[in-house]
């Protein structure tokens, strides 16, 4: 091969797009100022309209092989944000993935602090949903979700659904937008319930637990200011249904806000159920009455009629336990809310909050209630229905309990009261001077910030704002999901996740965030690292320690710290002032790595042993330094010790992305195997890597595949190949504007793409 020393390429890129190139740094080292010699094949104009030199580069849209979504337990933004309890989970269904056919859940396991996403397959004869699932309040061992008139059962333990009724073709799909009653939503007396919507809409309400559900046309006639329905169904977990007999319009129709709204009690099932003292005034008094119906037949038995009016204001608040034993409700003219024995009309316990009942325990013996406290804190208390004794007490902040009607911040009680579910955590039942947590975490969006697979290629690793997911890569179900303490910032930029030779230990690093060993066997975090002093930071591979470079203004020196090390100790030390030593590859033990030293206006490139002492060395000063080491963001050695080293040169709005592979030795006067490059307009690959200007550049210290005849590089845009037998490259691109981070499969040729609504895997030639 003739001699290729590579010039001063692209010096004073773009203040013309024409402009020879010229080594201007060189001259300080006494260097002749027109820079060392220009190889065969690199051009000396930057592209433009002048010069077409350089080819762009050759992008392929790829398309995806199968999609999965990753979700917090916590709710986000405009997420269903309903989470069910029981005595050893919590959980809350995520989407209906009509792909699949399935309603895809996040659970969270008490004992080992585990999230996990599972889906539930639903049978064939479940109608599409065209509308979002709506899942009903007081979810435990079974979530009540429903769509018109068609009831699902979702059993959690045995992930399986019994689906019973059908989509009913005379009534809308879609609930109206229900008009805001009294309660925690405002700071004053409800704006009442309203009139319920002319033609017709079905409301399905679920019983605390999910033992029944109660799915009910109410079709009300504006005019006639009259009720024209009648009758309810009560369908129970099993798949079995009654028709409860009564008139609309005689009797009154449940509170459409609550979905506690009737109990079920050995051969016994009551309704509660309002109607306007006078025709149509649904915000004025009302009469409130307990209607008593066979189980089986659905008959109705007995209606036990209050012999006083209630508040209509707030009547679309109203609940009833689940046995049918009491009620809570509001007297007409007064402010508190009482607990009311169903039948003997005994007053019980009473509170002043507004809409103060936020749900019961599936059995029916307590039920769980806010108070006033101070200005800045509600009570929240577990109180025994029988005798209004409290079982425990905390509080939150009036904040946290602000909410009305679908809104409703508390979602869920679960048995015993032993636990609460909230959009903002699972509080714990237990009285202390504030509410403890079971699980406490912000719903962050999902922000995957870095990603990795095993080396076997079987396991894959996504860090997140708040959290490490493990994905069997096969099947892409999450097998490990172990939470930060606190979430990282929006925006926080990923410096790498690594697993152990193992599999069993995953690290992950934040720039300027910190560092996290995490244990997948324990389901643990093991240790944490505060945020490190410099930047360009690279794993051992036993994960003991970080490699990182400090700041030129501070050394610049390699820098080695562990866990547990309070500052970190020099591994390499830099030669020069404002130079920085960064560390471009590692071999798969440790013992060997590729640094170059940035910032002396010429290339040096070595290897380093594990001691930090130089072991090889490669002659590269005569060389460009932008492609030897100044501006590479991916680099490896091969068998023969030769350097491959993509770079990222940048500006003006445009990017070269090069190749370069030098063979080794100190004195080789013929030291470059290899150059080529390629165009790329930014505006049209927008995003970005960590090190990178465009979306098209490798990861820093991301895992790749091949050798130095032809190899893959993950970057935002997909995964970047690079033939150095043809001198080409290919971009296979799942996004002209990605959103996300991508992992290149170790073994073959596909990859993972982490975005913000979840993750992909492509195939690529």
């Amino acid at each position: 091969m003739s001699k290729l020393y590579l010039s001063g390429l692209l010096v004073a890129l773009i203040a013309a797009l024409c402009v020879g190139l010229a080594g201007e740094s060189h001259a300080q080292k006494g260097r002749s100022p027109k820079g060392p010699k220009m190889p065969p094949g690199v051009p000396k104009k930057f592209p433009g309209k002048a010069s077409k030199s350089f080819p762009a580069l050759n992008v392929t849209d790829v398309k995806p092989e199968g999609e999965v979504s990753l979700a917090s337990l916590l709710p986000n933004g405009a997420a269903q944000s309903r989470l069910g309890v029981t005595d050893t989970h919590a959980y809350r269904l995520v989407e209906y993935v009509a792909a699949s056919h399935a309603f895809r859940f996040i659970g969270y396991e008490f004992a080992t602090q585990k999230q996990a996403q599972f889906d539930v397959k639903l049978p064939k004869e479940v109608k599409p949903f065209t509308v979002p699932p709506r899942v009903a309040f007081g979810g435990g061992d079974v979530c009540v979700v429903s769509q018109q008139a068609q009831v699902c059962f979702v059993h959690i333990k045995d992930r399986k659904a019994v689906v019973v009724g059908d989509i009913d073709s005379k009534a809308p799909i879609k609930e109206s937008k229900p008009v805001k009653g009294g309660g925690r939503g405002k700071k004053g007396p409800g704006e009442g319930a309203g009139a319920p919507p002319t033609g017709g809409e079905y409301r399905v309400h679920g019983l605390p637990g999910g033992a029944y559900a109660l799915s009910m046309l109410r079709n009300y006639d504006s005019k006639a200011r009259k009720y024209v329905s009648a009758d309810a169904t009560l369908y129970s977990a099993l798949g079995k249904a009654v028709t409860l007999k009564f008139d609309h319009e005689t009797y009154g129709v449940p509170p459409r806000g609550k979905d506690a709204v009737f109990g079920v009690k050995g051969e016994t099932a009551v309704l509660l159920v309002t109607r306007p003292k006078s025709a149509g005034a649904f915000s004025g008094e009302v009469v409130l009455s307990c209607l008593v119906f066979d189980l089986k037949t659905g008959a109705l038995k007995e209606a036990q009629t209050h012999p006083e009016t209630w508040g209509g204001q707030d009547a679309d608040t109203f609940m009833m336990a689940p046995t049918g034993d009491f009620f809570v409700a509001q007297p007409w003219g007064k402010y508190d809310r009482f607990v009311t024995e169903r039948g003997t009309w005994k007053q019980g316990y009473k509170t002043d909050y507004f809409d103060a009942c936020v749900g019961f325990t599936p059995d029916g013996g307590a039920g769980v209630f806010l108070g006033n406290n101070t200005p800045q804190r509600a009570y929240l208390m577990a109180v025994r229905l029988a005798d209004g004794k409290d079982l425990w007490r905390t509080t939150v902040t009036h904040d946290e309990a602000m909410g009305n009607g679908e809104d409703e911040p508390f979602t869920s009680v679960g048995p015993e009261a032993k636990a609460v579910a909230a959009h903002f955590g699972i509080i714990e039942g237990t009285s202390a001077g504030e509410a403890r947590f079971l699980f406490k975490n912000q719903g962050v969006e999902f922000e995957p910030l870095c990603m990795s697979y095993d080396l076997a290629g079987k396991q894959l690793a996504v860090m997140a704002l708040d959290r490490l997911i493990v994905l069997d890569a096969k099947s892409r179900s999450e097998t490990h999901s172990i939470a930060l303490e606190k979430p990282l910032a929006k925006g926080a930029q990923g410096e790498f996740v690594a697993f152990s030779k193992t599999g069993d230990k995953v690290m992950a690093c934040v720039k300027g965030a910190g560092v996290w060993l995490f244990d997948l066997t324990k389901q643990a975090l093991l240790a944490t690292m505060g945020p490190l002093a410099g930047d360009h930071a690279r794993p051992l591979p036993d994960l003991s320690a970080v490699v990182f470079t400090a700041p030129a203004s501070e050394g610049g020196n390699l820098m080695l710290q562990a866990f547990g090390q309070e500052k970190a100790s020099v591994h390499y030390r830099a030669e020069y002032e404002e130079v920085q030593a960064i560390c471009l590859w590692m071999d798969e033990k440790g013992e060997s790595m590729l640094v170059t030293e940035r910032g002396m206006g010429e290339g040096n490139l070595f290897l380093l042993n594990k001691k930090g002492e130089k072991a090889e060395s490669y002659s590269v000063a005569e060389l460009e330094p932008r492609v030897v080491g100044d501006k590479a963001v991916a680099a490896f050695v091969t068998k023969s010790k030769n350097v491959v080293l993509i770079n990222d040169i940048s500006e003006g709005g445009m990017t070269l992305i090069n190749c370069t592979v030098i063979e080794p030795g100190k004195d080789v006067p013929d030291p470059v195997a290899a150059s080529f490059q390629c165009t790329i307009k930014l505006d049209d690959l927008q995003g970005r890597s960590a090190y990178g200007a465009t979306a098209a550049t490798p990861y820093f210290g991301a895992q790749w595949q091949g050798d130095d005849k032809q190899c893959h590089f993950a970057c935002p845009a997909g995964v970047l190949s690079v033939d150095i037998a043809k001198s080409s490259f290919v971009l296979s691109a799942w996004s002209r504007k990605p959103v996300g981070v991508v992992a290149v499969h170790p073994k073959s040729r596909e990859f993972f793409v982490a975005g913000n609504t979840g993750l992909a895997t492509y195939k690529f030639k």
